[in-house]
């Protein structure tokens, strides 16, 4: 089961790690950036754009974990030994059969 939940997360914890680095790289490029009327070097536009980008990853965070809550809370009032085509997708790593 855990080898399972590793193989869920992995990519989504690569992906969020990739746009947390997009966002740095974009922050300091913003910082570095010349512009007319400010500063060259401003620390603020470097932590505004790193701010945004956190709150991005924060966001799809909270949803990802607020589904699984929503998820493990309705597989707990399922009644015992009901299933539905995804437990056993689950189970057996292979969609179910249709009966055609």
């Amino acid at each position: 089961m855990i080898e399972n939940r590793n193989k869920i997360w992995q990519p989504l914890l690569l992906i969020a790690g990739g746009i947390a680095v997009w966002g740095v790289l974009l922050g300091l490029g913003a910082y570095f950036a010349p512009a007319a009327g400010t500063p060259s070097h401003d620390l603020r536009r470097l932590w505004i754009v790193i701010a945004t980008s956190a709150t991005f990853l924060l966001f799809w965070l909270a949803v990802l974990v607020l589904r699984q809550l929503g998820s493990a809370r309705r597989r707990e009032r399922r009644p015992p030994g009901s299933s539905t085509a995804s437990d056993r997708t689950a189970a057996t790593g292979q969609p179910p059969h249709s009966e055609e």
